[in-house]
């Protein structure tokens, strides 16, 4: 990093001032001015520096100077393995997209892929090897790697433990340092398992897979607490499927219909047609019930002789079967339950709705999920035991997320003859570890993946590895006594299946493309009717007592991007809180505790304790207490000087702690599996306050008692409608357009373009993807848990999300809310110094050198989405600030900022169009937030263009203003959110 830190010194460091930081008095300010004026004097008998600027003889034919390039790749945040581009400015990636030729993700990116620009640059990443703590060298660790694999030749253990593999060239790099070792074995496990879905189909089927699900030819999705929006095995791909059925088209309007059964309220459960409470740990039995009535419906035998008493009525589940089977062909059942007797169950519904081969799909089997639980624990009871003599552990962090066998993990690893770290942090298993070897960021290194088979990629770098990091596969054949370079590693694995003849030609297009498509061959055998019997459900236990249910968050997933603070700043898409986890309780549970959000309590599983503040969840079970994994982990503890320092200013985290708390150890290996959900907990009240930040302050859209002017009343800023009052109607839900008389003159832009833009509501999930790509682009700060605290966050997109109350229980409405760019600005006629003006494209403009920060602006605006800089954020010197994207300026302290529909990008575009002689056309100007959208839900073009995108969404029977009333003519439209019901 430090190589990479002095390439871009002079640019990443703004100019020292010795004023910076300080308190000056009157007597030592002017002592500083006539320090300047002296030394200006000085400086102006004497000859200035001489800077000599060699320029390039014959420069890069791809690279112009101040002009982005462009390399596809794979992302390489999570296991999913989504097809991204990566914009580099210079020699230095600024900004990560969605490749929209991708076959999976199709254009989209979640959160942490937008916010893995920032990792790249993170000052605290390891950049050499270090070996039993002291800074040491390839030549040593190799070394004593190649010792400890001499002694294992005689008959000792090798354990190579690893998170999911989907990369052909690092499965053959393992094996082949496996091979001829007597007793070797590579073990991979995921912190968020699906192992139970791969054991039942190799029970049902015969092959151990997870099948690809292909929600986009789904019009019936019945999912028992699987969080395909959020964070299950590939969101991003299944988010871009199931946006395919949530138009109303046809005549009459048709949609997809989606049924979630949970018992935390998960994003995907907030975007469900319809929604039902279930008591944790209970997927597995509602399966049964619903594969049983299946069976009755198909006229064959039920695959259950006896069944406990379900926890829904008996003609609920009838009526859920009878939806499915009337869509038989066209619907698909899910589970995200790591439970053999759920899957099973699962697997026998949809074989009996005929989902095999349509809307899930085992010969193009996912790759994103390989983990084995069975495995994993043997090796935990191997380790325990000391019969390991080598331990390679890379994409995983096991000290910090699976429960230890006797509650140490340093006792266990103590055992180990050598533990060897591939890792680019000194984390929990790191800092236990013999050899530490650091291993590139993925925007650095040749790579390659396989997320399902059949549709191979590859990661190109798009800059010089930083430091002395060696790849995985590098260090592999090191071992192996085979030293191969990866990119010479990669072209031999895709050589093979890409084939010999025209290899060049095809590899150089697989480069360009980022990925590779062929035909799978191996299929899945035919169903065992007899699996699901094998096998079954076990009754609800009797009692009050409550259940644990461990889930991840969309932003920290398993918590290895816990030190990006990007993230840890990211609003939770339902719950709004940044910078720590929690109990959430329903606000029954916590009323029975006598807790509020903020108060401590102690959640105990099994002996282990954890002390969590409350946050009252509704929408809830009532005998749930739901925990994000995640939090709690080693290296966050930088955080405690994150916030910017004033009187009153309190760090982010305390001295010596870290962000949120480790829930991992209260998980539990079952049968051999990971349990998340169902552990039998105890909580109570245990007195004391952690306050939480929430990024929202109200969360619901009814009006006070006192304003409404009948009960119940709401505000339409997010409207809604159902299916059936659709088809009546299509402007249902939207009273239409308020036709008033306006003081406001005449726009004088009504002969020029009008950027605008549309959110379809049915579209957005509130995933927030959009959030943290307007972070990226806009050079956008994280202010710190304390400043999110005080409302000063800068984010200038902001999801809002409301809770709504009916017959149906606590419903979710997400909104995304950013500067409406009104062609009546309120914020411009307040302005004393004329900061804010409107472009000749109806751009509200901001002028940051003219602003002197009064906020009245802010206090004018009536969608409050105006940000007040509090603070100089940028730090002078770190290497984060390599992250920054130059076609954007640095806002400094006391300005104003908000949204500029990517202005930059709009600039761009018309440049890159005018220096080849051609007008705009729709759709070249893409903004951050709607490039990134998973869903597409986000539309933007000239409203003035009748025969663009942006112009049809206007003028769709659903589209409405929020505020319209007020007559600030906003550029932004909104369309109303249509759920499939038959009645409200």
């Amino acid at each position: 990093m430090s190589e990479l830190k002095g390439r871009e010194q002079e640019q990443a460091e703004p100019s020292w001032s010795p004023l910076e930081d300080a308190r000056v008095d009157r007597r030592d300010f002017l002592k500083l001015a006539g320090f300047f004026v002296g030394a200006s004097a000085l400086s102006a008998c004497s000859r200035g520096a001489v800077n000599k600027a060699i320029p390039q003889i014959v420069g890069p034919e791809e690279l112009v100077p101040g002009k982005a390039l462009w390399y596809a790749t794979t992302c390489g945040g999570c296991s999913a393995g989504c097809g991204a581009l990566v914009k580099a400015r210079d020699g230095r990636p600024v900004k990560l997209e969605g490749n929209p030729e991708h076959p999976l993700s199709r254009g989209g990116l979640c959160p942490i892929g937008q916010a893995a620009v920032l990792e790249l640059y993170d000052s605290k990443r390891l950049l050499s090897p270090l070996l039993r703590g002291a800074a040491s060298s390839w030549q040593a660790v190799d070394a004593e790697v190649a010792g400890a694999l001499r002694r294992a030749r005689s008959g000792a253990a090798v354990r190579v433990l690893t998170g999911t593999i989907h990369s052909p060239s690092t499965r053959r790099a393992i094996a082949r340092l496996l091979e001829g070792l007597p007793d070797a074995k590579h073990v991979a496990y995921d912190a968020l398992s699906a192992c139970a879905i791969r054991d039942a189909h190799a029970l049902s089927h015969g092959r151990r897979a997870l099948p690809r699900y292909r929600f986009e030819k789904a019009r019936s999705i019945v999912s028992l607490d699987a969080d395909f929006l959020g964070t299950w095995i590939s969101p991003v791909e299944y988010a871009a499927g199931w946006r395919a059925g949530r138009v109303p088209l046809g005549n009459p309007a048709r949609m997809s219909y989606h049924l979630q059964l949970e018992s935390r309220m998960s994003l995907t459960g907030a975007n469900a047609d319809r929604r039902i409470v279930i008591p944790a740990g209970s997927e597995a039995l509602i399966a049964a019930h619903l594969a049983d009535h299946l069976a009755r419906r198909a006229g064959v035998r039920s695959p259950y002789s006896s069944l406990p008493k379900p926890p829904l009525p008996a003609a609920e589940l009838a009526s859920i079967a009878g939806r499915l089977w009337a869509e038989r062909g066209e619907a698909l059942v899910v589970s995200g339950a790591n439970d053999l007797a759920a899957q099973l169950a699962v697997n026998h519904a949809n074989e009996l709705l005929g989902a095999y081969g349509k809307t899930v799909n085992l010969r193009g089997a996912s790759q994103q999920r390989l983990g084995d639980d069975v495995a994993a624990a043997e090796l935990l009871e191997e380790l325990e035991a000391g019969k390991v003599a080598l331990l390679i552990v890379q994409g995983c962090n096991p000290a910090a997320e699976l429960p230890a066998p006797g509650g140490s993990w340093e006792r266990i690893l103590s055992r180990v003859g050598l533990v060897v770290a591939v890792s680019s942090h000194l984390d929990e298993t790191a800092s236990k570890a013999a050899a530490v070897c650091p291993e590139p960021h993925f925007l650095e290194a040749w790579s390659d993946a396989e997320p399902t088979v059949g549709i191979a990629a590859v990661a190109q770098p798009a800059v010089r590895p930083a430091g002395s990091t060696r790849p995985f596969v590098e260090s592999l054949a090191a071992w192996a006594g085979r030293p191969q370079k990866a990119l010479d590693q990669l072209r031999s694995i895709w050589r093979q299946r890409l084939g010999p003849a025209g290899f060049e030609e095809a590899w150089a297009k697989v480069v360009h493309d980022g990925w590779h498509a062929s035909t799978p061959e191996k299929g899945a055998g035919a169903f065992n009717e007899s699996a699901a019997s094998s096998l079954q459900p076990a009754s609800l236990p009797d009692g009050d007592g409550f259940r644990l249910v461990l889930y991840p968050k969309a932003a920290m997933l398993e918590g290895r991007h816990a030190q990006n603070p990007w993230l840890q700043e990211l609003p939770d898409p339902v719950t709004k809180v940044v910078w720590d986890n929690y109990a959430a309780l329903s606000p029954a549970a916590a009323k029975s505790l006598g807790v509020e959000t903020g108060e401590l309590v102690r959640v105990s599983v099994g002996g282990q304790t954890l002390e969590l503040p409350t946050l009252v969840q509704p929408g809830q079970h009532d005998r749930a207490v739901c925990v994000a994994l995640g939090y709690g982990r080693a290296g966050t503890e930088r955080f405690h000087d994150f916030a910017p320092r004033w009187i009153s200013g309190k760090p982010t985290v305390a001295k010596g702690e870290r962000v949120g708390r480790n829930a991992s150890g209260q998980l539990r290996f079952e049968s051999g599996r990971l349990v998340y959900s169902g552990l039998l907990a105890t909580v109570e009240k245990a007195g004391g306050r952690r306050p939480l930040a929430c990024a929202q302050e109200y969360h619901s859209l009814a009006l006070p008692t006192r304003l409404a002017e009948k009960p119940g009343e709401s505000r339409d800023i997010v409207r809604e409608t159902t299916l059936a009052e659709y088809r009546k109607s299509p402007k249902a839900g939207n009273p239409g357009a308020h036709s008033a008389a306006s003081l406001w003159p005449k726009s004088l832009r009504e002969g020029n373009r009008r950027w605008a833009m549309a959110v379809d509501l049915n579209l957005c999930t509130g995933c927030s993807a959009c959030v943290i790509a307007c972070q990226a682009e806009n050079n956008i700060p994280a202010v710190g848990k304390d400043e999110v605290g005080r409302r000063r966050d800068l984010q200038w997109l902001r999801i809002d999300r409301y809770y709504a109350e009916s017959e149906e229980g606590v419903s979710v409405l997400h909104q995304p809310m950013l500067c409406q760019q009104c062609g009546n600005a309120p914020c411009e006629s307040v302005c004393p110094v004329v900061a804010i003006s409107g472009s000749e494209d109806g751009l509200n403009q901001q002028t940051y050198n003219r602003c002197v920060g009064t906020r009245y602006c802010a206090n004018n605006c009536p969608y409050k989405v105006r940000r007040f800089n509090w603070f100089e954020y940028r730090k002078a010197g770190a290497a984060e600030n390599l992250a920054l994207n130059p076609d954007v300026t640095i806002r400094s302290r006391g300005v104003m900022e908000k949204c500029s529909f990517c202005v930059q990008r709009i600039q761009e575009a018309k440049i890159e169009a005018k220096s080849r002689g051609e007008t705009l056309k729709d759709g070249q100007i893409r903004p951050a937030c709607q490039q990134s959208c998973p869903t597409q839900a986000i539309v933007f073009g000239d409203a003035h263009d009748r025969a663009s995108e942006v112009a049809g969404r206007m003028a769709d029977p659903r589209r409405y203003r929020v505020l319209e009333e007020l007559h600030v003519d906003p550029a932004v439209g909104y369309l109303t959110k249509v759920r499939n019901r038959d009645k409200a």
